[in-house]
């Protein structure tokens, strides 16, 4: 006679195995994956992690042998069906932070309850992503804003044919605008090209070595990706038409987004030049790379690109001290280290995960008038916080009320604050910020765009209808843009919209089911 077995969601018992004792020891992610993890299969070597109940080390190829068993076993008997959307499984965490997953072993779905701003440091954990386990640290705005399950496929209705298409202008890509856009934006923020190269002043590639036209098409590819955000109101040639699909930013940037893609391909042509010995050249062209990845993260994996120049840089900070460098290359090398901890503190603080660069050796500096060492100055406060030092409390900037900073160092500035001081009133300058004129997105930018939306509905009663909706309406508007570049902000978006309704049915505002004018 057969017995019945407990039902439950192998996938789910799997996600809460150990990390292996080779990624502890060297500090690294383990995605626990069976029968060996991917750190241990590239090594060769035997994947091992401490079991607490048999006080010894336990291979995790048993494991997986264990669970063909099982699997073999439950073949015969019939299949629980799969938890709902509204009753998810839950994955023990040390925090009373529950983790959700779905039972589709393609996709997890990471959620928590409303942040809590006094909890500063959580217990990582791992999200399933397109075939492979992501780690995220317990503190990242993914984990600490709500996530509740994974929406319907949504149906995009039928575009209008009728009315004025989009319009661009024959030239509107041309290198003087794109270099122009780069050298206006880009570089008083990363000061990586030379002003005193070709390349800065150049029209076009012609008469110029394989090195200069390398950074050239870099610069022009970094610019494609600003220019819809900065230039949208200074080219009068450009028709829209109000349908409220938002068509017209969609096409410009779609099309300039190709243009970028045509530039990084002519850049790669060129790859070899300067990066052929270890050199300030090959730094810059590495640090170009990274940039490259904040805008489009498919050209190249930011993380190792980062860590590759970290270790340029150290090399060549070994060879100035045994060489007699240029002053100047001297302080270039120290410019671009301190780039270097900017760039990875950048996804560190949005993804929680442990950074390796060391701070810049300046004081914090809040000049207005110098807007690299003020980056540099934020970004330190971050690495700051996250390492446990409250003391940073007390050096954070004033909020950039009149906007008469740069629209990007704003927008960091107030994520800072939003970071440091986890509550609805920073992430009112957040919202407020990424909407700014000529302020521009990373890949990043969404996921704060999401958590300042989640903290804004869930203190709904303390704000005015009005604002609630201008505010709102901000955060809906920055992640339907960023869908169109990066499709997984579509998760993010709709969310937003089910925790929206999900505020409504609790709080029940007066204002609800009524029409408020957000134009600006």
């Amino acid at each position: 006679m057969a017995t019945t077995s407990p039902h439950f969601d192998l996938d789910t018992l799997l996600l809460s195995l150990p990390a292996c004792r080779r990624c502890r020891k060297q500090r690294r992610g383990c995605d626990t994956l069976l029968p060996k993890c991917r750190q241990c299969t590239k090594s060769k070597s035997e994947c091992l992690y401490w079991d607490d109940g048999r006080k010894g080390l336990v291979a995790r190829s048993y494991i997986a042998e264990l669970v063909t068993q099982i699997r073999t076993l439950s073949d015969d008997q019939p299949s629980p069906p799969p938890p709902t959307s509204s009753t998810p499984a839950s994955l023990p965490t040390v925090d009373s932070n529950p983790f959700t997953v779905e039972s589709s072993p393609s996709h997890l779905v990471v959620g928590s309850t409303a942040p809590n701003p006094n909890t500063q440091h959580r217990s990582p954990c791992f999200a399933y992503a397109q075939g492979s386990f992501r780690y995220l640290g317990g503190n990242s705005c993914i984990v600490r804003a709500p996530r509740y399950r994974r929406p319907e496929p949504r149906t995009t209705p039928a575009t209008d044919q009728g009315g004025v298409k989009p319009v661009l202008s024959k030239h509107f890509a041309k290198i003087s605008i794109l270099v122009r856009t780069y050298r206006d934006v880009v570089q008083p923020l990363f000061p990586i090209v030379d002003a005193s190269q070709p390349c800065m002043t150049a029209q076009s590639c012609a008469g110029l070595d394989p090195t200069e036209a390398f950074c050239l098409n870099m610069m022009c590819s970094i610019a494609c990706y600003l220019a819809p955000e900065t230039q949208r109101k200074e080219s009068p040639t450009w028709e829209w038409r109000q349908s409220g699909n938002l068509n017209f930013h969609h096409y410009g940037s779609q099309r300039y987004r190709k243009r970028a893609q045509e530039h990084y391909k002519k850049a790669m042509v060129h790859l070899e030049a300067p990066t052929s010995t270890p050199s300030i050249t090959a730094l810059r062209a590495v640090l170009l790379l990274a940039v490259s990845s904040l805008f489009n993260p498919k050209t190249g994996n930011i993380g190792q690109q980062v860590a590759l120049a970290s270790r340029l840089a150290i090399e060549l900070d070994a060879n100035f001290k045994v060489q007699r460098p240029l002053e100047k290359e001297v302080v270039t090398l120290r410019d671009f280290k301190a780039i270097i901890f900017c760039l990875e503190n950048e996804f560190a603080s949005t993804l929680d995960r442990p950074t390796f660069s060391p701070e810049p050796d300046f004081d914090l500096c809040f000049d207005q008038h110098r807007p690299f060492e003020f980056l540099c100055s934020l970004y330190k406060l971050q690495y700051r916080f996250r390492k446990g030092d409250e003391s940073v409390q007390r050096f954070r900037p004033r909020f950039d009320d009149r906007s008469v900073l740069n629209p990007a160092l704003r927008m960091i500035l107030h994520q800072t604050h939003l970071l440091l001081e986890p509550c609805w009133g920073t992430a009112w300058y957040v919202l407020e910020a990424v909407v700014a004129q000529g302020s521009f997105h990373l890949f990043l930018t969404p996921h704060w765009v999401y958590r300042a939306g989640c903290f804004i509905l869930e203190n709904m009663t303390k704000i005015l209808p009005e604002n609630l909706m201008q505010l709102y309406s901000n955060a809906l508007v920055i992640l339907e843009l960023s869908s169109s570049k990066w499709p997984h902000v579509g998760l993010l978006r709709d969310n937003l919209v089910d925790y929206m309704q999900r505020m409504k049915s609790k709080y029940r505002p007066d204002w609800k089911d009524k029409l408020y004018d957000v134009s600006v």
